[in-house]
């Protein structure tokens, strides 16, 4: 892979397809009649899109370039790079149709703490007051 750099122990794509108003399947047909590799950083609505290959992905030493992604009918992963869950739905629904793909996280989300280290949303300070 000509276009790709080593970084760590996985291949990194740094080329870029800066075009947006062409749909992530025909850019990709394009990367393939031309006899490039289709696992590249790709533009597409001013949405950042990364994809990556099975084998790629299922290597030990992989980190995710995104927090959302989407394991398509080829078996290859697509990255949205967006901090909301519901931009990347949204995009995955406007570009594949509704319902068809349900969009996944690849790491641990920030969200309420829940656990012993939680604080109740009501309570006493002490338990004081309420022997009778």
């Amino acid at each position: 892979m000509p276009d790709a750099l080593v970084s760590g122990y996985f291949y990194v794509c740094r080329k870029e397809v800066l075009v947006s108003k062409i749909s992530l399947m025909e850019q990709v047909l394009e990367k393939m009649q031309a006899k490039e590799s289709i696992y590249v950083v790709y533009t597409v609505d001013k949405q950042k899109i990364t994809i990556v290959s099975y084998s790629d992905f299922a290597k030990w030493e992989f980190i995710p370039p995104a927090t959302f992604f989407i394991k398509d009918a080829m078996g290859d992963y697509i990255f949205i790079h967006t901090a909301k869950r519901a931009v990347a739905q949204e995009w995955v629904d406007k570009e594949y149709g509704k319902g068809r793909y349900s969009v996944n996280t690849s790491r641990l989300q920030k969200g309420k703490p829940l656990g012993e280290d939680s604080k109740p949303a009501f309570g006493t300070a002490t338990r004081r007051g309420q022997k009778r």
